[in-house]
């Protein structure tokens, strides 16, 4: 029992955190491990608990299918052992969503903090569920890490929430594409160097902590993380120049028309390369495989929903313009038979 857990924890990818005190509550947060709304939504968690003196139990987690795996098991034993459930940029299966409800109508001594804004009516629209007050919909241009910070904005020692909000900020610019259209390369950038140094956002965390003043400023790039951009520039443009080269077109029939729809194999970059595509290219979306990982990731500009997708052909979700999922043999061929072979 003990092989087949580990090897099933280890295909998940996911990773546990604990920060400890004494005579708390105890949290456990599930958010997204992989982008940077899921990764500053864990650092306010954390800043959260840290700063009332609760231990938090951080779970990141690849994707909503992952997460949704994960959580039947917590939401089984009725979430025993925790005081504080947060849930940060992963999306509630519907089925999990109604026995959420039940648990949280039944056990009223814990609090649940839900923080969604990915597209999901069935949780949105229900007025049954009253911990939804912190989903919000994909138009209304919010993420989980802004999400969060306003449930847990007066828990937060003055002097720190100026700095906190400002980080969230430009985590929601970021993650909702507005930088694209005012060219914020400070949310750009913040979204590359949580990629390319693996301690930035403990790094960040630490210099949160140590503010002293409500009117101290941050600057969220050390010397070092400026360096760091600048050498990756130039070589997301080299691969991205390669990658253009091997991108075909091709005509796909979704929901009773036909898109124009980019296809190539992707390792890194997504993001950018799909931008960049998407704007220098006639074409409704992009498709990349990545085949180290059996992942897909969507990019488009405003043509078609690809949350639904990726939902439909590749068990995934995401953002109306940004989605991505997962693929075994089966449906690979089912999702290419669409995309690459139509």
């Amino acid at each position: 029992m003990e092989t087949i857990m580990t090897k099933r924890q280890r295909k998940i990818n996911t990773y546990r955190k604990e920060i400890k005190c004494k005579d708390c509550n105890k949290i456990i947060q599930f958010t997204h491990g992989k982008d940077l709304d899921g990764k500053i939504s864990g650092m306010v968690g954390e800043l959260y608990a840290m700063s009332n003196c609760n231990d938090i139990q951080l779970e990141l987690i690849d994707n909503s299918a992952a997460f949704n795996e994960i959580i039947t098991k917590y939401i089984t034993n009725g979430f025993k052992g925790y005081d504080i459930i947060i849930i940060s940029d992963l999306t509630l299966n519907e089925n999990n969503a109604v026995y959420l409800n039940e648990i949280i109508e039944q056990q009223v001594e814990k609090e649940f903090i839900i923080c969604d804004h990915h597209k999901a009516d069935y949780i949105t629209e229900n007025e049954n569920y009253s911990w939804r007050k912190y989903c919000a919909r994909s138009e209304d241009q919010e993420c989980g890490a802004s999400l969060l910070y306003k449930a847990l904005e007066l828990s937060f020692p003055k002097e720190l929430r100026s700095v906190i909000k400002g980080i969230v900020e430009t985590t929601r610019i970021y993650d909702n594409f507005i930088w694209k259209k005012t060219n914020d390369l400070v949310a750009r950038n913040m979204s590359r160097i949580s990629y390319l140094n693996p301690s930035y956002i403990e790094d960040l965390k630490t210099r949160i902590l140590s503010l002293t003043s409500e009117n101290e400023t941050l600057d969220i790039f050390s010397d070092m993380d400026k360096k760091m951009l600048i050498e990756e520039d130039e070589r997301i443009n080299k691969y991205i120049e390669t990658k253009k080269k091997y991108t075909v077109i091709n005509k796909v029939y979704i929901d009773d028309r036909f898109y124009d729809v980019a296809c190539t194999f992707a390792t890194k970059y997504q993001s950018e390369l799909g931008n960049v595509i998407c704007s220098t290219m006639d074409v409704d979306f992009v498709c990349m495989i990545n085949p180290e990982n059996n992942s897909i990731s969507l990019r488009g500009h405003g043509k078609i929903d690809l949350s639904q997708v990726a939902k439909k052909y590749f068990n995934g979700g995401g953002h109306p313009d940004a989605s991505g999922g997962s693929f075994d043999a089966s449906r690979l061929l089912v999702g290419l038979e669409h995309i690459f072979f139509n």
